[in-house]
């Protein structure tokens, strides 16, 4: 038998027998599997002055941050968020003003995959003048206009409440109505100053996403 494994595991060679050969070729690979694995590093840093400063890692290598509780992974030369607890945010608007109104958003990840909890309640001077979007916490891993959510407009006068649909578009979510269309398919309409209800105190918009960061 022969030593071929880095890790010094044993093989055998061509006078062995073809069943033993195939069976110790795949118990090898799978404990050379678990040696790489094991031979990943965890780090501990206090806050992200300490992440910065780190040396020695490699490809795969984990840390976790203390002030945020949240776990980085080695990617590529650098040092991705991987995991994040909920967050609270605020985020940038275009297409209207937010006034006295308020934004609640909340974010977290895990494994990479984000997930995003966002209402926004309008006042007596909120404005919608054109399509709505509301700027991500993490941008996405692919900047393309899909549709990556859902939720639904609240017109508080009436109580009616209205399907949305979430398009994702590079670092903003677009909500918009979806409403019948003259076809068979779905409409998705827009936000505007008369879309979908003429806008007034109480009113709002509430949505969820969930997409990849990497």
């Amino acid at each position: 038998m022969a030593n071929t494994s880095p890790d010094g595991l044993w093989s055998p060679d061509a006078s062995d027998p073809l069943i033993l050969r195939t069976l110790t070729a795949e118990m090898q690979a799978s404990t050379q599997v678990a040696l790489d694995k094991r031979q990943l590093s965890t780090f501990r840093w206090a806050n992200s002055a300490a992440r910065g400063s780190q040396t020695g890692m490699t490809n795969g290598d984990e840390g976790f941050q203390g002030d945020t509780g949240a776990t980085y992974k080695y990617l590529g030369g650098v040092w991705e968020l991987w995991n994040s607890p909920r967050n609270s945010y605020t985020p940038a608007i275009t297409g209207g003003t937010l006034g006295s109104g308020t934004i609640a958003a909340t974010w977290s990840m895990s494994a990479g995959t984000v997930v995003v909890d966002l209402i926004m309640t309008a006042a007596s001077n909120t404005t919608v003048s054109s399509d709505l979007t509301f700027s991500v916490p993490v941008d996405p891993a692919v900047s393309l206009i899909i549709n990556m959510g859902a939720g639904r407009f609240l017109d508080a006068s009436s109580g009616g409440t209205y399907l949305a649909t979430v398009l994702l578009l590079g670092g903003a979510f677009f909500p918009r109505p979806v409403r019948p269309a003259p076809n068979t398919y779905s409409l998705i309409q827009p936000t505007s100053s008369t879309d979908p209800f003429t806008w007034a105190t109480g009113d709002n918009v509430r949505f969820y996403s969930v997409y990849y960061a990497y």
